[in-house]
């Protein structure tokens, strides 16, 4: 369950809305170009290190898989649902967590994104009321990126 709690303060999504490919901006807040693609990150919250590989897809679902880097016993999971993204705002709304149905939505504010790196923070929702403004880093990856040992991370 505490997996499921971080997990679903990471990332969550809803109603699949227009979804264009990546491109630079200098001004993300004018922009309706989602950042789709593979994405990696590193992040800290509630107190753990968090490491998540997400996929946004062009149909306007999510997927990705979180390793919670608890002391001797990393915790894993999968989330699953649906993105919406306008001026630089995505809503992720998680509706499966390890195939279990759930309901979670949260929003976040990109503050820089280039194509290959994406800067952005939580601005509202579930995981907001729990973990306040948490700022996250994702780095461009592939499809076939794995997540690195819990003991291989800074």
């Amino acid at each position: 369950m505490r997996a499921g709690v971080i997990c679903v303060a990471l990332f969550l999504s809803i109603t699949a809305a227009n979804a264009a490919q990546p491109a630079k901006t200098d001004n993300p807040d004018k922009t309706d170009k989602a950042p789709i693609g593979y994405w990696y990150e590193e992040a800290h919250y509630g107190g753990q290190r968090v490491l998540e590989l997400l996929h946004i897809k062009p149909d306007g679902t999510f997927s990705s898989h979180h390793r919670i880097c608890i002391p001797h016993h990393p915790e894993e999971d999968d989330n699953s649902g649906y993105w919406s993204y306008e001026s630089g705002k995505m809503r992720l709304t998680t509706t499966r967590i390890d195939g279990l149905p759930t309901y979670s939505a949260d929003n976040y504010l990109t503050e820089s994104y280039d194509g290959q790196i994406w800067a952005y923070r939580a601005i509202g929702g579930d995981a907001y009321k729990i973990y306040g403004p948490v700022r996250f880093r994702d780095v461009r990856v592939t499809a076939d990126s794995k997540l690195p040992a819990c003991d291989l991370t800074s």
